[in-house]
């Protein structure tokens, strides 16, 4: 047993705390046995097998279930701007990474110039998100930006909140100063994420060639590293391009290409946000029954792995769209009622914008709509 210091984080094996910045926060045992796992085994990757007896010795569980766990250990690290450090080992395992320096040591400009405190705004914004309250999030980033206090990632943490509340424009100069900061830190893979995060939003405003120039850029940030999560993203986000572009063929590989990147990296974002556009573009190019399947299961996949609620409302919305256009009222009100509680336990009052209007309609057809 032993205790180890990372970034702004401490692990007490023997108190069982785990602290950010001098404040215990809360976690879950099977996830604080899994961080104490890696960081006592450290100088090595663990494999599956391995991680899987540690943590449910003479228990049968699935894969599943570690999974699960490393996406919640992934979670709490990002509270702290360490999510990177957690490396998933495709078909192998998984490993922590501490060898190269914290984001907190890259400087001034966005990425962390101060140790945060107990009680500070920064870590007060970071409970917040993951309480998922976001209006309260926001006004504490906001808080700790004007201190000094945020890292590189609490910028991408804040465009979520944002976003979150419905505020997306809000979002665009907070992902622009993450890729930034991440650029001047060296640190380029990651600065691949905000910029296909501003793609997104621009592309969504309806802004496509705004949203071609971060694809771009993001592809030159990725450069050879087509066995990343950013490379899945980026092919996701580039069949939703080709889509706007009115190049379904086009979409349907990227999308297949995002869906493979997610499976083997086994990243629930990744897979089943390529999953649900393999779906759609299947079914605009006539594939019904198949993109329905398609479909269905990303969503399942997606809802089950406590995704954000950005990536949350893209599948919902993905659904919503093909049951509208198929006149599927039946399997429409089933992802909706199943959705509105999925919302509930994400601190989303509700749905905005054409997801909204769509849902109404749903309602309406079943006579279910509240006035």
């Amino acid at each position: 047993m032993g205790t180890y210091c990372f970034g702004d984080f401490e692990l007490n094996e023997d108190a069982r705390a785990l602290r950010l910045a001098g404040s215990e926060i809360e976690v879950q045992p099977l996830v604080f046995d899994f961080l104490a796992i890696l960081l006592r085994h450290r100088d090595r990757a663990m494999s599956k097998d391995e991680l899987l007896e540690t943590l449910w010795p003479g228990v049968t569980v699935t894969e599943a279930s570690l999974q699960r766990v490393a996406s919640l250990a992934r979670g709490v690290l990002r509270q702290g701007g360490m999510e990177t450090a957690l490396r998933n080992l495709p078909r192998f395992g998984y490993r922590i990474c501490l060898d190269l320096p914290p984001i907190s040591a890259n400087g001034p400009a966005g990425a962390g110039g101060k140790l945060s405190s107990p009680g500070s705004p920064v870590l007060s914004a970071r409970e917040a998100v993951a309480a998922r309250k976001w209006h309260e999030a926001a006004a504490c980033f906001t808080e700790a930006d004007a201190a000094g206090e945020l890292l590189t990632a609490d910028l991408e943490e804040w465009a979520l909140a944002l976003e979150c509340m419905g505020r997306p424009a809000e979002a665009i100069p907070l992902l622009a100063r993450a890729v930034t900061a991440y650029g001047v830190a060296g640190e380029r893979l990651r600065a691949a994420s905000p910029a296909i995060g501003l793609a997104r939003v621009h592309l969504e405003r309806g802004e496509l060639a705004v949203a071609k120039g971060w694809h771009k850029r993001a592809a030159q940030l990725i450069d050879g590293a087509t066995d990343s999560r950013e490379h899945g993203l980026w092919c996701w986000m580039g069949a939703r391009i080709m889509g706007a572009e009115a190049e379904p063929e086009q979409a349907l590989a990227l999308a297949e290409q995002a869906f493979a990147v997610g499976r083997d990296l086994e990243d629930p974002v990744v897979e089943s946000l390529g999953l649900i556009y393999r779906g759609f573009f299947k079914l605009c190019l006539g594939e019904t029954k198949s993109g329905q399947e398609d479909q269905d299961f990303a969503a399942a996949l997606g809802l089950s792995s406590d995704v954000d609620p950005v990536v949350g409302g893209i599948l919902y919305c993905n659904i919503l769209w093909a049951c509208r256009n198929f006149g599927d009222w039946a399997r429409a009100n089933q992802w909706t009622l199943g959705y509105e509680d999925w919302c509930k336990g994400h601190g989303l009052e509700d749905l905005s914008g054409s997801c909204r209007l769509h849902r109404a309609e749903v309602l309406g057809v079943h006579g279910t709509l509240r006035g």
